[in-house]
């Protein structure tokens, strides 16, 4: 309310939800009257599974959706091309190993649709997923073995899931915690990458051909830099948020991408130690929201 009483605009509520999420991880949103969240939930042994909420304009609802094995289900991210085709990423866990997890709901149920893993000995972790259509999709993630991390990309071709080279820069481990397409030949894949010397943004991008990282990227502060989240409003009004640490503060991190080149974008931070940035919703070049 402003100053003289009278209300200055709309303002934020909260939504009763389905209850059924334990932690809710990704929302996607097709239309006012089309949104679905994933994340995580509990089974009658107390076990963690996968979970999916769906509102309709008036209510949420609990969604039924599939695990795989009676060890640990997760679903990290969520994308939709339309309401016929929502695809959702994450990982199964059976002991001792994780694998991928990839669900599709058609308009009718949410089914499981196999996916590659990279090796056999090592963990397979999807963390994003982004959705053109009903014949083209990415997923991206890592995969990690005792002495390694790597960076996992995963495209969809209307038939199969398949494992696509990727970059990986840093010698001492790779991972990917978001992607965003700004045209079906204009993917961007945000995370980091580590070289000895603490983690670093890790920018990478497919042009058509295959995926390239963006050397001439800023990293800010005294310590690690690390990007969590990436929207595209064009092919030259690009954004990617996460966070960095200068000296013993955690700090929000935004950086923009003009068609050019990536520049540091000074962003403001709480009043506390940690501040930081985990998603990007980007609609214009005077309009983008970042949450943290």
């Amino acid at each position: 309310a402003g100053a003289n009483g009278l209300v200055c605009g709309p303002s934020w509520s909260t939504v009763a939800s389905g209850e059924h999420l334990r932690k809710p991880s990704a929302i996607a949103a097709i239309s006012s009257n089309d949104i679905w969240v994933v994340g995580s939930t509990k089974d009658t042994a107390h076990a963690i599974r996968t979970g999916a909420e769906h509102w309709n304009g008036s209510s949420w609802s609990v969604s039924s959706t599939p695990d795989v094995g009676t060890g640990l289900n997760m679903l990290n991210g969520v994308d939709a091309s339309g309401s016929k085709n929502v695809w959702a990423v994450g990982y199964s866990k059976s002991s001792p190993r994780s694998k991928t997890l990839i669900e599709r709901w058609n308009g009718t149920q949410w089914r499981v649709v196999t996916s590659p893993n990279a090796g056999t000995s090592g963990d397979n972790v999807l963390t994003s997923v982004d959705a053109l259509s009903g014949t083209n999709a990415w997923a991206v993630g890592s995969s990690r073995t005792s002495t390694s991390r790597k960076s996992l990309i995963q495209r969809w071709n209307g038939t199969s899931w398949t494992i696509v080279s990727s970059p990986n820069p840093g010698t001492l481990g790779n991972s990917l915690l978001g992607v965003e397409d700004a045209g079906p030949n204009d993917i961007w894949a945000v995370g980091w990458k580590n070289s000895g010397n603490g983690l670093r943004s890790l920018l990478l991008h497919y042009d058509g051909t295959g995926w390239t990282e963006e050397a001439a990227v800023p990293n800010v502060g005294t310590g690690d830099n690390v990007l969590t989240g990436i929207s595209a409003v064009s092919n030259n009004d690009v954004w990617a948020t996460g966070y960095y640490v200068d000296g013993t503060q955690y700090k929000t991190l935004t950086l923009h991408y003009n068609g050019k080149g990536w520049r540091h974008v000074p962003s403001p931070n709480g009043a506390g130690r940690t501040s930081l940035l985990r998603g990007i919703a980007a609609f214009s070049k005077t309009n983008a929201w970042a949450v943290g």
